[in-house]
């Protein structure tokens, strides 16, 4: 169990075979409610982390996303921020590794997935005791929510004209895409703020969004020094070349951070040979390996 009370959370510790101690990855989800493996259509995309790394001798925890296993107290929560949704976990998780005899607590590492990437400059800021390593972040946005939001609907919109997929499917987009430029409009405007909501919001809770819409990972980071491991596919129309590229820039003068992208992989990080609109989500998949291996080797150099 992670934590305790009412927001405990059930999950899962996978170690490597032999008496170690090893070092560990805590697995953290993207955005919505995940179960542990962060199943996804025909993906567990965290099994298959917790597998692959623990075949290398890196031991992986993994945990229902707090989204998940307590869907009704969190949406009874009017200031629910996203250090709540992905932060505070990964510290109580910390707190439980330092207690296993098996693991090295001087080796405690994050994978953060999309959001769970995003998030990983927060806990940086948040990681008083040293209690994390590093982290690797993998399909991770480096702007603003706001930004990324608005470049992600236009992405898919392109790719899916650009298939010649169907006249409706393409209409039913752009009105996606067009409520969601209306929310980027309404989260820049000033005059709102986490002390005045605005009264129809299109995501709800507006509170989650106003409280980090000045939150820009790139930039935190630039001013960080805790080791980095940046990945990122680019057959990914949710999480885009842009935002890796962005990430590049920001932290070209920091040392400490390393970057590798691979062509075929899409935003679940698994390889697929057509052009990426989440169509192909449904079907069975496991992680890209050299995505595994990567991980594994990073973390194993580091001592």
């Amino acid at each position: 169990m992670i934590g305790e009370g009412e927001f405990a959370l059930p999950g899962t510790l996978t170690v490597p075979a032999g008496d170690g101690p090893y070092p560990v990855a805590i697995l953290v989800h993207g955005s919505g409610p995940h179960d542990r493996d962060s199943t996804i259509g025909g993906t567990k995309v965290f099994k298959d982390l917790a597998a692959g790394l623990a075949s290398q001798g890196i031991a992986v925890l993994r945990y229902e996303k707090v989204t998940e296993e307590h869907t009704f107290k969190v949406a009874m929560q009017p200031k629910f921020t996203l250090a709540n949704e992905t932060v505070d976990d990964v510290f109580r998780a910390a707190k439980l590794l330092k207690t296993r005899i098996e693991i090295d607590p001087a080796r405690i590492y994050v994978i953060g997935h999309s959001q769970g990437g995003f998030a990983v400059p927060m806990m940086f800021g948040r990681d008083a005791a040293g209690d994390l390593a590093g982290a690797v972040l993998l399909s991770a946005p480096s702007q603003s929510f706001a930004e990324v939001m608005v470049e992600q609907q236009h992405n898919v919109l392109e790719r899916m004209e650009e298939l010649g997929l169907p006249a409706e499917a393409i209409q039913a987009q752009k009105q996606t895409a067009s409520m969601v430029e209306t929310a980027s409009k309404m989260l820049n405007d000033r005059t709102y703020s986490t002390d005045n909501l605005p009264a129809r919001f299109p995501f709800q809770p507006a509170y989650w969004w106003y409280e980090q819409r000045d939150y820009v990972p790139a930039a935190v980071a630039a001013i960080q020094t805790k080791p980095m491991l940046i990945l990122q596919g680019e057959n990914d129309w949710q999480v885009s070349m842009k935002q890796f590229q962005v990430w590049k820039d920001a932290l070209k003068n920091r040392t400490g951070v390393e970057f590798a992208s691979y062509p075929k992989v899409n935003h679940l990080l698994t390889e697929y040979d057509g052009m990426s609109v989440g169509m192909e989500y449904g079907t069975p998949a496991h992680v890209s390996p050299a995505i595994v291996r990567d991980i594994g080797k990073w973390i194993l150099k580091r001592k």
